[in-house]
């Protein structure tokens, strides 16, 4: 199973980054200085929200929920969901829009 996951982990990086390369050639001649490190910072963000969910998840592997109570066993649940999805969602979301928007379209 875990050979598995690798290759689907891989083959998205790979198809990631191809969307990269994609958005970054139709808009290199076109964008400002000012909407490349604002692109940067909204992926450098969403990717740092998917680390904390990935994180708070290796946690649970290793025995966070001792000790807690109740209440903030439900509230790490939470917020561990609430992070992974909001990194995986953000940063899918801007790499398409990336290598499928328009590429006229200053970010800011």
């Amino acid at each position: 199973m875990t050979s598995a996951l690798l290759i689907k982990g891989a083959a998205a990086l790979v198809i990631y980054a191809g969307f990269l390369r994609q958005g970054y050639e139709r808009r290199k001649g076109v964008w400002s200085a000012r909407s490349w490190r604002r692109f940067a910072l909204l992926l450098t963000l969403s990717l740092a929200v998917l680390a904390l969910g990935l994180r708070m998840a290796f946690g649970v592997d290793n025995g966070v929920y001792e000790g807690m109570s109740s209440a903030s066993r439900t509230a790490y649940f939470y917020g561990l969901m609430a992070s992974t999805l909001v990194g995986i969602a953000g940063s899918v979301a801007l790499i398409i829009w990336f290598a499928r928007g328009r590429p006229d379209r200053q970010l800011g």
